[in-house]
C-alpha cells in the first residue's frame, strides 16, 4: 500500500468516526434519560409506600436552617428534607437509620456521613456521570449538628405549587391579637418551635410560612403552599383535589452546568435541608415572558440567580413525576397556561393529562 492509499484509508475511517461519534451520543444520552426517568419513577412508588405508611406524602422539612435528624420521625416532626423522608422507602434504610438512637457528638457525626453522601437514585446521569460531594461553603443551615465539610446535590425537587413560596424561616414566637393570631419571632433554628407550649405548636406551625394548610378567618395570612410538597408537610391524598394523575409531584430542577458540582443558591445546602430552593421547585414562571422549563444550556454564563423552576439537561423536556406515580417528560415550548396549573393540588384548574 502506497503512502496516498493510506493517507486515504485514514481520512475515510475519520469521516466515518464522525458520523458516527453523534449517532453514539445520541444513543448515550438516549440511555441516561431513561435512567433519570427510572430514577423519578422510584421516588413516585417510594412516594406511594410513604402514604400508606403516615397517610401524607413526604414533608419538605422545616426551612433551609434545618438539616435531617435520624430520630425525630416523619411528618411535622422531621427538619430533614422530603427526599430524606423518603430514604426508607427508596430501600436506603440503613441510610435513614445512621445516628438513630445515638446521641451528642456520635450522633453528629453519622448525621455528618449522610448529609455528605452523593446518591445515585436522586441525580440525572446527563448532569453528572458519577455523583459525588462538593465542597460545603454556605455560612448557616443544619442547626444543631455538625458542620459538614462537603454537600451532595439532588436533581429532583419536590413541587411546592403554582406559586413561588420563600420561607423566612420558623416562626418560634406567637402572640393573640384579638381573635388572631401573629408570628413574633422568625429563627432558622426550627426547634426553637419546640420551646413553646404544645396549643401554641400548631398555630407557630401554621405561621411559618410554606405550611401547607391555610386557615385564614383565625391567623393573620403567611404564605401558603398550594402543591403537595411543603414545610411541616402533612398533605393527604383528598387534599389533591385537582387531580393526582395531573398534579406534580416532583421534577428535575433547572440548575447552571457550571455548577453541577459548586455552590450557587440554587445548590449550596443540598438534599439533606429542609425547605429550600436546593429541593422545592415551583410551576410557577421566574420571570414574566421567560419560557416556563428551559434547558440548563440556555443559562447564561456565570449567571448566579434562584430561579426557583423546574429545568433539565435533557434537549427535548424535562421529566416529572406526578403524584399517581406516572412519569412524563414535558417539552420545552409548552403552554403557560397549561404548565402552571400542573403545580397545584387543590385550585379547581384541572388541566387535560399532558407530556409523554
Amino acid at each position: 500500500m502506497t503512502l496516498v492509499e493510506l493517507l486515504v484509508v485514514i481520512a475515510i475511517i475519520a469521516l466515518l468516526m464522525a458520523l458516527l461519534l453523534p449517532a453514539v451520543q445520541a444513543v448515550r444520552e438516549s440511555a441516561r434519560r431513561v435512567r433519570c426517568s427510572n430514577n423519578l419513577k422510584q421516588i413516585g412508588a417510594a412516594t406511594q409506600s410513604h402514604l400508606q405508611a403516615w397517610q401524607t406524602f413526604p414533608s419538605a422539612g422545616w426551612c433551609w436552617g434545618n438539616g435531617p435528624d435520624p430520630n425525630a420521625g416523619y411528618r411535622e416532626d422531621q427538619p430533614g428534607s422530603w427526599v430524606y423522608n423518603l430514604l426508607a422507602y427508596m430501600e436506603l434504610t440503613g441510610l435513614r437509620n445512621m445516628g438513630a438512637s445515638l446521641t451528642g457528638a456520635a450522633r453528629n457525626s453519622e448525621v455528618r456521613k449522610v448529609v455528605e453522601m452523593a446518591l445515585p437514585g436522586i441525580s440525572c446521569p446527563s448532569r453528572r456521570h458519577k455523583p459525588k460531594p462538593f465542597q460545603f461553603v454556605h455560612g448557616g443551615c443544619f442547626a444543631r449538628l455538625e458542620r459538614p465539610a462537603l454537600i451532595a446535590a439532588t436533581d429532583y425537587a419536590g413541587c411546592g405549587g403554582s406559586q413561588k413560596v420563600s420561607v423566612p424561616g420558623v416562626c418560634v414566637g406567637v402572640a393573640q391579637q384579638g381573635s388572631q393570631w401573629r408570628c413574633t419571632s422568625f429563627s432558622n433554628d426550627g426547634y426553637g418551635l419546640l420551646n413553646l407550649p404544645s396549643d401554641q405548636q400548631e398555630i407557630a406551625r401554621k405561621l411559618s410560612g410554606g405550611y401547607p394548610h391555610d386557615e385564614p378567618n383565625l391567623l393573620y395570612q403567611p404564605q401558603t403552599i398550594n402543591g403537595v410538597i411543603g414545610s411541616f408537610g402533612r398533605v393527604r391524598e383528598d387534599d389533591v383535589t385537582d387531580g393526582h394523575s395531573t398534579t406534580v409531584l416532583a421534577g428535575e430542577r433547572t440548575l447552571n452546568p457550571e455548577y453541577y458540582e459548586r455552590s450557587y443558591c440554587e445548590n449550596d445546602q443540598g438534599w439533606t435541608v429542609g425547605y429550600d430552593w436546593d429541593n422545592i421547585r415551583f410551576t410557577q414562571l421566574h420571570r414574566s415572558g421567560e419560557p416556563p422549563l428551559k434547558p440548563d444550556s440556555s443559562i447564561p454564563p456565570g449567571y448566579l440567580n434562584c430561579q426557583g423552576q423546574y429545568g433539565s439537561a435533557h434537549s427535548n423536556g424535562v421529566g416529572f413525576v406526578f403524584c399517581d406515580g406516572s412519569v412524563r417528560t414535558i417539552a420545552y415550548g409548552v403552554d403557560v397556561t397549561v404548565y402552571q396549573p400542573l403545580g397545584s393540588r387543590n385550585n379547581a384548574d384541572i388541566v387535560t393529562r399532558v407530556g409523554q
